[in-house]
């Protein structure tokens, strides 16, 4: 029987590659990789505390967030590479080795760990008043529904403030669109009380022809 004799951490860690999905695209300069992976373990895997080469110690030292969310994919990412020349204002520019990526861990560094967020739940407000003082003395105030400021990560590049906005006209162009990809970076259900869309962070890329535009939502 295929399989048999198998450790569970070896089938555990063939479930996990097989789980990596990767997609990529070039076009114009630029170059687009999207990965999409397994989930964040829900322990770890070795003994003692403090391993960075583990992605939940990694996650639990580099966050001061009390908890993550319900799930998060460590390794799920979007990179923009800009490989030879790009157009900028116009204008060629060569950026070689520069790039924009898009990862769980620096989106969840923008989620505040100390200020809860202005929105409640239907029930919050009646649990909060009969365990007052429990809740003075131990709640860790927190952004629980993990909404965060993140625009991406920069490598090599620097970012400036710009006048110029999104030529919405352009947009509306009927154009083929050359490369799609969605990835989700975290999700969390918010204790069944609805799920939040901004903590579900979802990439979508779309190049429309030749080397007009690209876009990524999140």
């Amino acid at each position: 029987m295929r399989g048999q004799g198998r450790s569970a951490s070896e089938i555990l860690a063939h479930a996990r590659r097989s789980a990596r999905k990767q997609d990529e695209f070039s076009r114009g300069g630029f170059h687009f990789v999207a990965v999409s992976d397994h989930i964040l373990e829900s322990q770890c895997a070795h003994e003692g505390a403090g391993d960075m080469q583990c992605s939940r110690c990694r996650f639990e030292m580099s966050l001061r967030l009390p908890e993550l969310p319900e799930m998060v994919f460590p390794n799920n990412a979007l990179t923009i590479e800009f490989t030879k020349f790009a157009v900028l204002l116009e204008k060629f520019v060569p950026i070689t080795g520069s790039f924009i990526s898009f990862n769980a861990l620096d989106a969840l560094k923008m989620v505040s760990p100390d200020v809860l967020p202005d929105v409640q739940v239907a029930p919050s407000s009646a649990w909060q008043e009969s365990r007052q003082g429990i809740v003075e003395k131990t709640a860790h105030p927190f952004d629980w529904t993990f909404t965060t400021k993140y625009a991406g990560t920069v490598h090599g590049c620097k970012v400036e403030p710009t006048d110029l906005t999104v030529d919405m006209e352009r947009l509306k162009r009927q154009e083929p669109i050359g490369f799609y990809s969605q990835v989700t970076l975290y999700e969390d259900e918010l204790a069944d009380h609805g799920t939040s869309q901004v903590s579900h962070v979802m990439f979508s890329l779309s190049f429309k022809g030749g080397v007009h535009c690209f876009i990524v939502r999140f």
